[in-house]
């Protein structure tokens, strides 16, 4: 082979591993400037609190079946909609309401995901109470949460129920769940 080609089959050689120094390089500081960032995806349900009023949302959780999985629901509540927004400072509340037919457990979390490192359960409380035919329903209650009226404001919640695996057996077969959110606002008075 002519010293000549030997030359420009090297030069070809270098070329060709100083391209690929070149792309790890740049992919690697490319890389350093990547960041990622969680969100509560698919918002379920909207509920606006603009005036002083009492909304409810019922939900019907299906079939769950035992898992290690957590189920989750997303809702948000905020002081706009499309046309409008509050005229004074709110003050609302969320009372969660559910049936006692599955041995589920409730958690519930206000602008952040669940899996999130410091995310922090809202349950203010969570009992067992009856009603006046002695139907027995739990219920969920958070603090009060205030929107101002000088801008649109939007809470999210994510609402994770478990129904631990230890439950497959049938006994818990083909029941259901009801759920009802209720949200109650009234105008903040100083």
């Amino acid at each position: 082979m002519p010293k000549r080609r030997i030359n420009a089959i090297k030069k070809l050689i270098i070329f060709i591993v100083l391209i690929i120094i070149l792309s790890v390089a740049i992919w690697g500081v490319a890389a350093r400037y990547t960041s990622s960032a969680n969100s509560i995806p698919e918002i379920e349900i909207a509920m606006y609190v603009i005036d002083e009023n009492y909304q409810s949302m019922s939900m019907n959780l299906g079939k769950m079946v035992p898992r290690e999985e957590p189920y989750i629901h997303n809702f948000s509540i905020s002081n706009y909609n499309d046309t409008t927004r509050a005229d004074v400072d709110i003050e609302y509340t969320i009372t969660i309401s559910t049936t006692t037919n599955i041995p589920l457990v409730y958690e519930l979390y206000l602008n952040q995901s669940y899996n999130d490192p410091d995310a922090k359960n809202i349950i203010l409380t969570n009992t067992i109470e009856t009603d006046e035919y002695g139907t027995y329903f739990r219920k969920i209650t958070t603090n009060p949460r205030n929107f101002s009226y000088k801008e649109n404001e939007t809470d999210v919640y994510q609402l994770v129920i478990y129904f631990p695996s230890v439950y497959t057996n049938t006994e818990y077969q083909d029941m259901i769940e009801g759920l009802e959110i209720q949200v109650q606002s009234k105008q903040i008075i100083e």
